[in-house]
């Protein structure tokens, strides 16, 4: 069995050491070096030639995000960003994925809840093992303009009245795609709720960035919220998410359980519950990402009358998600980023 060679970048030592003993307990994995800043890195690079790279956002000489954007170009290497959840990290954490990074996981505080530290490791090693299954090199910057969809396309959501239901499903590269579909989206658009795989915390972050770029209003998620015309909801990190009939309307409700496919919250679940109370009233759309989450449901979703949406691999940073659900027969028609919400805005 070939071991995937991981290198550590991390300032703090003792970070590194932590590291690098739970990574070296995996029988397929293998820390090959660590490196205290990016110049260090570098040398590692060409000596070692790892598979994966983990490295921390802030660091002396070079921050993460400079180093990922200059290291990319010359050496496609999988990086999966691990850093604290600091606030002021958080915008450096989005440009860091839009940077290329594939992942990214929140470092949890030493001395604290040792579940959260479990569930910590739990997350990184199954990041690290998708990673190393990833070609970067096929990684590129998504440079779409949004003035490609035709006025006349948003000409029909004032010409029709709609029941419709959008619900997305993004991971790896999620953060690019969503943010140039959701400036597309006009102020009326039909209620639209969005799973993107994404730590605690940096999902309220996400939300306030996008309403603050969109014409839609975005916000985070919470139990109770219903899901109305001119507004998106994005599932919280750390909590699952479901689509539930209230009365004449939907809500959504967050709720605790274990990762699916890895990951918290799931693309699956809220899939699963549309199927149940949305059926023909939903249109899903399946973005980038690593892994399958997302795939079986939205072939269950499919099933009720559904109409889904893939993107396609030629726009997809990362065609992992939306090849499972091509594969799983979920997929009514596979589109470029740019097509999307012009297909969306036809079928409502």
């Amino acid at each position: 069995m070939n071991t995937v060679k991981v290198l550590i970048v991390d300032d703090s030592p003792s970070i590194c050491s932590i590291l690098r003993r739970a990574i070296g307990k995996e029988p397929d994995l293998e820390v090959v070096g660590s490196a205290g800043d990016p110049y260090q890195a570098r040398d590692l690079i060409l000596k070692f030639k790892p598979d994966v790279m983990t490295v921390d956002i802030e660091m002396p000489k070079m921050d993460g995000l400079e180093f990922i954007r200059k290291l990319l170009p010359q050496y496609p290497i999988p990086v999966i960003v691990v850093s604290s959840l600091a606030r002021k990290n958080s915008t450096l954490a989005f440009d860091a994925l839009e940077s290329g990074a594939v992942a990214f996981v929140q470092k949890p505080q030493l001395a604290g809840d040792p579940e959260l530290i479990k569930d910590f490791f739990k997350a990184l090693m199954h990041e690290i093992r998708l990673a190393s299954k990833t070609d970067v090199s096929r990684l590129k910057k998504l440079n779409f303009d949004i003035r490609n969809v035709p006025k006349s396309v948003f000409s029909l959501i004032s010409s029709k009245t709609t029941e419709k239901i959008i619900l997305m499903g993004a991971s790896t590269g999620g953060t690019t795609a969503l943010t140039f579909l959701l400036k597309q989206f006009p102020s009326n658009m039909p209620g639209t709720v969005i799973v993107q795989h994404m730590p605690p915390g940096f999902t309220a972050r996400f939300a306030e960035r996008l309403n603050e770029e969109c014409s839609i209003t975005v916000k985070e998620a919470k139990s109770g919220d219903l899901i109305r015309q001119g507004e998106v909801l994005i599932a919280p990190g750390g909590v699952h998410l479901k689509i539930v009939k209230k009365g004449k309307e939907y809500a959504v409700e967050t709720f605790d359980g274990p990762r699916l496919h890895g990951v918290i919250p799931s693309i699956d679940y809220l899939y699963l519950s549309a199927a149940e109370v949305l059926k023909e009233k939903a249109i899903a759309v399946i973005l980038t990402g690593m892994g399958d989450d997302g795939a079986k449901a939205m072939a269950q979703l499919r099933l009720t009358g559904a109409y889904t949406i893939a993107q396609d691999r030629e726009s997809s940073l990362i065609y992992g998600m939306p090849a499972a659900a091509v594969e799983a027969g979920g997929v009514a028609v596979s589109l470029p980023l740019d097509k999307i919400t012009e297909e969306i805005i036809r079928r409502l």
